[in-house]
């Protein structure tokens, strides 16, 4: 729950309304995020949300079916999202200041939590056994006692930016295809994704045909 790109979905996916007067003198309701409170004059921030909140509306809505529907967390959905490391910071800062605020209360803390929709995430992992083990823990496992290799296999331009793409070695073993992502983590993050689901299927074909088989009594 206290991941940068998890927090800061919950941050893009939480606003205020908030009434604004429009420069005709009439009365609206806009929603806000913490996101549009902060103050600044850094063009180099105001670039890196804009990049964020692009991508945060690309793949919102598989990210919100799978926060809601899928047996494990989404972790790579939430890779295909480059947040920057200060808007989960803001997330932890607010919860803070709460907590300082309110003289150490962590009931005040927990509102704020719950009206972020985090608690309500926890709870449904908690009720439903969502596994949350990290694609990379999940192949390591699997891989048992083979090496397991994310091997770079360079960067393109996309649209002027360089994106890492990968490659995924088990036992020496190329499992899936070359995979692309933002940077370094969030790649391996999906190539590993995909490498579980092949060796996931292989051992499910293995288990069906092992199945088939007839067995008997050596006596017999």
């Amino acid at each position: 729950m206290v991941n940068a790109s998890f927090l800061a979905f919950r941050m893009f996916e939480t606003t205020l309304e908030e009434e604004n007067t429009t420069t005709a003198f009439e009365e609206e309701i806009v929603h806000r995020a913490l996101w549009q409170y902060m103050r600044h004059s850094s063009p180099t921030l105001t670039a890196s949300r804009e990049v964020a909140i692009t991508q945060h509306k690309e793949v919102r809505e598989q990210i919100l079916h799978a926060l809601n529907h899928d047996k494990r967390f989404p972790w790579h959905l939430l890779s295909l999202t480059d947040v920057p490391k200060f808007l989960s910071d803001i997330v932890e800062s607010v919860i803070g200041a709460i907590y300082i605020d309110s003289q150490g209360s962590i009931e005040a803390c927990e509102i704020f939590v719950g009206r972020l929709g985090i608690l309500g995430a926890l709870e449904h992992i908690l009720r439903n056994g969502i596994d949350c083990l990290h694609p990379k823990e999940r192949l390591g496992h699997l891989a048992v006692e083979k090496s397991v290799h994310y091997v770079k296999v360079g960067e393109e331009k996309d649209g002027g930016s360089r994106a890492y793409r990968c490659q995924v070695k088990v036992g020496g073993e190329n499992v899936g295809g070359v995979v692309e992502g933002i940077k370094r983590l969030n790649a391996e993050t999906i190539a590993a994704w995909k490498a579980v689901n092949i060796l996931e299927s292989a051992m499910d074909v293995d288990m069906e045909m092992s199945g088939d088989e007839e067995w008997h009594d050596a006596d017999e």
